[in-house]
């Protein structure tokens, strides 16, 4: 769950970062369109970025966070704190995970609901063909659009006023606006607890309206036109995925529909787009050295020592053996690292980070700290080599551990 919740919160970071950049450089242009594509690009980077992983490599070697200081054993000094130690702790965890879930499914069942719903309501209505679109006439509607079709209380072909609806809303029909709606409904499934992404369904819908109406005042009075709006206030929005009339910011849509067209040099604002992907990639994306394949749980497999001084003592290297394959390495995406151990005085838990892109560190709850080399790190095995010295009643040895880890 862990790579889960890094999915979570770097896009959560993405949408943040998009829609900061969308507020302050694009929101008060009239290029509705490209609006409309930079919003949906926007929260597709959110969804996509955290996915892309992009290994820069610094060198052959890469160093990593320790297992155990192989030698504790003889001494039986300075280990952790056992993990079978008894300790009340409230199991928060899977509270938030279903909470979590019981979320995306409320807003999973109530896209699939506002789907049927819509349908089954289309299949009841009549049909009327206008031009080259299909109406869809039925009481309950309001003057909308799903999908190919335009929705209608009643039709009465030589109302002028309902030319104008009709002409807005095939604008949407013809910009396929709906497949937006459904695109930001599945993104909500996943982010729903980041109130940003009711914003940018707010930011969208705005931006099909203002296109519609832009539609109708290349061709109508805008005057006459923001008339009908106030004359058209909607006072039931709800509908995720239909284009309703006047669904919303009457007001803003008048003052836009007056506004003066942006210049054309103003899109060059849009290139500033750029700069923001490769910060999002930058940020969440680019990965130094092989630090992802650190993460998981090793066991020990191979243990290997090269003494370089002292005298030879085979039963600390064979009880070093011993706690290496019976011994089990759990690393965390959070930073947090434990020790599983048929010894229970030799589990620990503590922290680790990378230091100098050559050697990770580990620091234990008591403040000792280790560092690694990693040899190499692959999918399923990691090779590390560690220094050791440390006193023996018959005198100090010191050599290199090699230990070699399977997931």
């Amino acid at each position: 769950m862990n790579s889960f919740v890094n999915y979570l919160i770097e896009g959560s970071l993405c949408l943040a970062l998009g829609f900061v950049f969308y507020k302050s450089f694009l929101e008060g242009l009239t290029f509705f369109e490209w609006n409309r594509y930079m919003l949906l690009f926007l929260i597709s980077c959110s969804v996509v970025v955290p996915l892309i992983s992009v290994e820069l490599r610094n060198g052959e070697t890469f160093t990593g966070k320790p297992f155990i200081d192989s030698f504790q054993w003889y001494e039986m000094e300075g280990a952790g704190t056992p993990l079978n130690e008894e300790r009340f702790s409230f199991p928060w965890h899977p509270f938030i995970w279903m909470v979590y879930f019981l979320g995306s499914g409320y807003f999973f069942i109530r896209f699939i609901m506002g789907i049927c719903k819509a349908f089954l309501l289309i299949s009841a209505s009549r049909k009327y063909k206008h031009e080259h679109y299909t109406l869809a006439v039925n009481d309950s509607f309001s003057p909308s659009s799903f999908f190919h079709y335009i929705l209608l209380p009643d039709y009465h072909p030589k109302d002028f006023d309902q030319r104008r609806m009709i002409l807005h809303e095939s604008t949407h029909v013809n910009r396929k606006h709906t497949w937006d709606l459904v695109l930001i409904q599945l993104i909500k499934i996943i982010f729903w607890f980041n109130p940003l992404i009711f914003l940018y369904e707010k930011l969208i819908k705005e931006v099909h309206e203002f296109k519609a109406d832009q539609a109708v005042t290349r061709l109508y009075s805008p005057f006459e036109y923001a008339r009908l709006l106030v004359k058209q206030i909607n006072i039931d929005p709800d509908g995720l995925l239909i284009n309703k009339f006047n669904q919303f910011q009457t007001k803003k849509r008048i003052i836009m529909m007056n506004k003066r067209e942006s210049g054309q040099l103003q899109k060059c604002r849009f290139l500033c787009a750029i700069p923001l992907v490769a910060l999002m990639l930058t940020l969440f994306s680019f990965e130094t050295g092989n630090e992802k394949k650190l993460i998981g749980e090793w066991k020990g497999v191979e243990f290997n020592f090269e003494q370089a001084e002292g005298p030879e003592i085979p039963e600390m290297i064979a009880g070093g053996k011993s706690l290496h394959l019976s011994g089990k390495l759990i690393i965390m995406e959070d930073g947090k690292y434990q020790i599983h151990n048929t010894n229970p005085e030799m589990n620990e838990e503590g922290s680790w980070k990378i230091d100098n892109k050559t050697a990770l560190t580990l620091t234990a709850q008591d403040g000792r700290q280790t560092m690694y080399t990693i040899i190499s790190v692959k999918e399923n095995e990691m090779i590390i080599s560690h220094d050791v010295s440390t006193e023996t009643p018959e005198g100090r040895v010191s050599g290199k551990i090699t230990l070699t880890y399977s997931k």
